[in-house]
C-alpha cells in the first residue's frame, strides 16, 4: 500500500506515535504518584519505565507487548523488585498473562528493563478512533471489531462488487457490497464505479455468510483525517489522605 496516502490514517494504530505512547506515560505517572512518589521523579521514570499486556511469564522474566508501539519489552524482576495489583501488595505469582502491567526500572539494552517496581495497570479494550480534523465528535470502535463492524483501508483491487481493501494492520479483506450499500464521497452521494483502487474507504456493516457487506461505505481524506489507536482507560489513582 501507499505509505504516503495513508500515513495520517495509520497515525497509532501501526506506528505507535504520542497518542498512545502518552497514555501510557501518564499511566507510569499515576502509578509513581499512587505508590508516593514526588512528582518531579515520577516525571522523570516515565524516560526509564514502560506499560504494556504481559505476554510470557518465565521464572523471573516477563515478556511485555507495549503499549506504545506493540514492540517487545523483556522486563527482569529481581528480589528488590516491589509489586503491586489493584493498589495493593502483591507478589510475581499474582500476575498472568494478559495483565496490563505499568513497569518502573533501569534499561540494560534497547528491549530489557530491570524492574524496580511492577504494578497493575488499567484494564479495558484498546479502541482506534475515526475522527475528522474540525469535527466535534470522534467515530471509536473497538479493534477487535475490525472486519466485523467496520472495515477501513486503502482500496487494492475491484472486481465487480468486491472491494479488496488493505487494512491498517497490514492485512487484506474482500468485502462485497449489494444493492443496499450507500456510497459516500465528501458529503455527496457516489455510486460503485465512482470507487476507484488507491482510495481510502471506510465501511460500516456486518458480516453475511462469513463476507463482510458494508450498508455503508464511504471514501475518506486519509490526509485529512485521524485513524489512532487509544490505550486502555486509566485507574485514577487514590486521593491523598486529607
Amino acid at each position: 500500500m501507499s505509505r504516503k496516502i495513508f500515513a495520517a490514517m495509520s497515525c497509532a494504530a501501526l506506528a505507535g506515535t504520542g497518542c498512545v505512547r502518552l497514555a501510557a506515560q501518564q499511566s507510569v505517572d499515576s502509578a509513581s504518584q499512587s505508590s508516593g512518589q514526588p512528582e518531579g521523579q515520577s516525571r522523570r521514570s516515565t524516560d526509564r519505565g514502560t506499560a504494556g499486556t504481559i505476554t510470557a511469564i518465565n521464572g523471573s522474566t516477563l515478556t511485555i507487548k507495549q503499549a506504545a508501539n506493540d514492540s517487545t519489552m523483556t522486563v527482569k524482576v529481581t528480589d528488590k523488585t516491589e509489586f503491586r495489583k489493584n493498589r495493593e501488595p502483591a507478589t510475581l505469582s499474582d500476575f498472568k498473562v494478559g495483565d496490563f502491567v505499568i513497569v518502573r526500572g533501569e534499561h540494560t539494552s534497547a528491549n530489557e528493563i530491570t524492574a524496580e517496581a511492577v504494578m497493575s495497570g488499567p484494564g479495558g479494550e484498546r479502541r482506534f478512533v475515526f475522527q475528522a480534523p474540525g469535527s466535534s465528535g470522534a467515530a471509536q470502535f473497538n479493534m477487535a471489531d475490525l472486519g466485523n463492524t467496520f472495515v477501513v483501508g486503502q482500496v487494492k483491487a475491484i472486481d465487480g462488487v468486491k472491494i479488496t481493501v488493505h487494512r491498517p494492520d497490514d492485512k487484506d479483506q474482500t468485502i462485497q457490497v449489494d444493492e443496499s450499500t450507500s456510497f459516500r464521497k465528501g458529503g455527496e452521494s457516489i455510486t460503485l464505479p465512482d470507487v476507484k483502487v488507491g482510495d481510502a474507504v471506510m465501511a460500516r456493516g456486518g458480516r453475511k455468510d462469513g463476507v463482510f457487506v458494508p450498508s455503508q461505505l464511504n471514501v475518506v481524506d486519509a490526509q485529512r483525517v485521524q485513524f489512532r489507536q487509544r490505550a486502555p482507560e486509566q485507574e485514577k489513582p487514590p486521593s491523598p489522605p486529607q
